[in-house]
């Protein structure tokens, strides 16, 4: 009985094997064969565009503020071109020259793997924020065809599209007029994108992003559906960062193209018909072209009321003003334009180098508590400081008044405005300006247009 019991055993593993499905080998190579093949594969693909590659480019770790259109030639030899529309660390449209590498990393990757002035600019920590712009410099292949390349960056996750440039691309060109589409579509900070009629989306600009907000039904209920699109600028209008979809509507968008004689945005996809036309809400309040010309500013400083004649006039149209008044400021100021809502914006700002003492003047967000007579500053650059509010030009009289943008909280009964300081060369707060001709404190500030 044993000696069966053991026959059986022996020939059961022999009877199982005969039932094992024979699985054949699929590829023709290994895993990491096949990467070296598709790492030769890209490394020839970058080198074939011999007028190299127009790239779209997100920084940031949700791309929240847009794209920016870079070109890059890649050489065989492993070095690489590389230029932006936008000022890095170098002026907007210089090359900088690199090296670059096809590495392996569980899939192929594209690495700048030596510094570039351009490239790296959007990785660069920087004292107040160590992702800096968060942009990446290493990029992992997803797919690519002989004319367009889709990656993703390594570190944050951001999609990067590259497409083959003609022989007769001319990308100092192509900055020349992407700079001018966006110059036009600076004076514009709100539109409604419709569609036959119908509202889509009523869209914010916001940086290089459209803050986008509408009503969906879904089933019994009205949803407020909030979202964000980032775009890249082009030569004729702007590219999202990918198609944008209105679900309950079967609506997929993605390219436009700005038709300057309508003022409104007209989407180029095939067999779509909307159309980006611009906005103004109930609140919103004055155009660009309103700002400029003289007026009185009133203002505290430090706690008599005065007032006399400034001047502002257009420094970068569509986005910027110079307010000047030798009488009150020895440094002119600048006035931003918030394009989403008609009105004006006084920040934080360096305002020159002041010889006699060597230091850098900077105007500074202020608050001031009469009460208590105390008060604080703040001097990170861009950020805080007032906007304007417009009266609407009751009485016949047009009024700016300049209050908290939001950015600083203080007691009730509180002063808001600038303070002028003082800064050494390696940016530590020395004092107050005294030397300017108007003061150094201004709270309560006023513009009231004169005639012109």
């Amino acid at each position: 009985m044993k000696k069966r019991l053991y026959l059986a055993l022996m020939i059961l593993p022999l009877l199982c094997a005969r039932c094992v499905p024979v699985v054949e080998d699929v590829f023709d190579s290994s895993a990491a064969e096949r990467v070296t093949a598709k790492q030769r594969e890209l490394r020839a693909l970058l080198a074939s565009a011999e007028n190299g590659w127009l790239v779209d480019y997100y920084p940031d770790k949700q791309a929240a503020r847009g794209g920016y259109a870079m070109h890059v030639r890649f050489h065989a030899d492993g070095v690489a071109d590389v230029v932006c529309e936008r000022e890095t660390f170098l002026p907007a449209g210089e090359v900088a020259t690199s090296e670059y590498d096809i590495l392996s990393d569980q899939s192929v990757v594209l690495s700048f793997n030596t510094y570039n002035k351009v490239m790296h600019f959007f990785s660069e920590p920087s004292a107040s924020d160590v992702d800096g712009w968060a942009g990446d410099y290493e990029f992992i292949l997803r797919e690519s065809t002989s004319d367009k390349i889709e990656m993703v960056g390594k570190k944050w996750g951001r999609r990067l599209v590259m497409r083959r440039c003609d022989p007769a691309f001319d990308f100092q060109a192509y900055i020349d007029d992407v700079l001018a589409t966006a110059d036009l579509l600076s004076a514009f900070g709100m539109f409604a994108f419709q569609s036959n009629g119908e509202v889509l989306f009523t869209a914010t600009v916001v940086d290089r992003t459209f803050d986008v907000s509408y009503q969906e039904i879904n089933g019994t209920d009205t949803v407020e559906v909030t979202a964000k699109i980032p775009y890249i600028i082009t030569d004729k209008g702007v590219r999202f960062y990918e198609p944008f979809t209105r679900t309950d509507k079967g609506v997929t968008i993605e390219n436009f193209e700005w038709n300057n004689t309508d003022e409104k945005y007209v989407c180029v996809d095939p067999g779509k018909s909307v159309e980006g036309v611009i906005y103004f809400p109930a609140d919103y309040e004055l155009k660009y072209a309103e700002i400029p010309g003289k007026w009185i500013l009133e203002y505290r400083n430090p706690n008599a009321l005065q007032a006399d004649t400034v001047e502002i006039t257009q420094k970068k149209k569509n986005a910027t003003y110079t307010l000047s008044c030798p009488k009150i400021f020895m440094f002119p100021f600048e006035l931003t334009f918030v394009a989403s809502k008609g009105t004006i914006s006084l920040l934080t700002q360096a305002l020159g180098f002041y010889e006699p003492t060597e230091h850098n003047i900077r105007a500074t967000a202020y608050y001031y508590t009469p009460s208590t007579g105390g008060g604080n500053y703040y001097q990170d650059i861009g950020t805080r400081g007032l906007r304007g509010v417009w009266n609407h030009d009751e009485g016949g009289t047009r009024k700016i008044t300049l209050v908290n943008n939001g950015t600083t909280t203080a007691p009730v009964g509180t002063y808001f405005g600038l303070t002028l300081r003082t800064f050494d060369k390696a940016g530590t707060y020395v004092g107050t300006f005294t030397a300017n001709p108007g003061g150094y404190r201004f709270t309560e500030l006023v513009l009231t247009k004169i005639d012109d």
